[in-house]
């Protein structure tokens, strides 16, 4: 992962976590990471790890369903996202939710977004 891929996970983890008023500190323990570690993710001076990146497709994921501006920062983010399909996802997995049936969207929802996520970090290593 490049310099740039890394400063964008660590600008989206600090931005999380500052949207939450969460400290580095809580952040840290909550992701069972040490602060120093975070502290080196969010200035971009190491890279999330594959299993960081499933947190990372986790989180996404639920801002998606809960903010519908976030499709949109995870299109500026990940470049060759599709929004449409995204969006679609969305809608279905809240429909979904709505009617108490499977989650099948919704882990679709989290599969493309881990997708997309992980085939980033391959691109830019």
């Amino acid at each position: 992962m490049n310099t740039k891929t890394a400063l964008a996970a660590g600008d989206y983890l600090r931005t999380w976590r500052q949207r939450r008023r969460m400290s580095q500190l809580n952040f840290a323990l909550v992701a069972e990471i040490s602060q120093r570690h975070l502290s080196f993710l969010e200035s971009g001076r190491a890279a999330p790890s594959r299993e960081m990146l499933l947190h990372l497709a986790e989180r996404w994921r639920g801002e998606m369903m809960s903010d519908p501006e976030a499709v949109a920062r995870f299109v500026h983010e990940i470049p060759g996202a599709d929004a449409h399909h995204l969006r679609e996802l969305i809608a279905k997995a809240q429909k979904e939710k709505a009617g108490d049936r499977p989650p099948k969207n919704f882990r679709e929802l989290f599969h493309v977004v881990n997708a997309l996520l992980q085939d980033h970090a391959r691109r830019h290593p």
